[in-house]
């Protein structure tokens, strides 16, 4: 229940901070003149606008196919983002659910 709360206060400020930088981009103000006027704190404004309008990197995966013989020697996974983030699973070998696994973490 918690994650779900986290990521409608996250939506809403999104929306909140995009609906601001739309208005600062159209107001023809500085960012601390638009953050004065509109009461606004302008380190969070540096962050969102950075945030929202810095295009992040495309992420890609490609399939792999393991020799059937690694992967029941290991039995375990680790999935290594383009950021510098890893996920790593000891023991595990169910092969449907890593796919679903890799299938979400791909969405993010």
């Amino acid at each position: 229940m918690p994650e779900e709360i986290d990521q409608i206060n996250t939506h809403r400020k999104r929306s909140f901070w995009e609906h601001h930088l739309g208005r600062w981009q159209q107001s023809g103000l500085s960012q601390r003149a638009y953050c004065r006027q509109n009461d606004l704190k302008p380190h969070q404004f540096y962050y969102w606008r950075r945030r929202i309008l810095k295009p992040r990197p495309d992420v890609s995966f490609l399939p792999v196919t393991l020799p059937a013989d690694s992967v029941r020697q290991r039995h375990g996974v680790r999935i290594l983002m383009a950021n510098g983030c890893a996920i790593e699973l000891e023991g595990w070998d169910q092969h449907a659910e890593l796919r679903q696994l890799v299938a979400m973490v791909a969405a993010l």
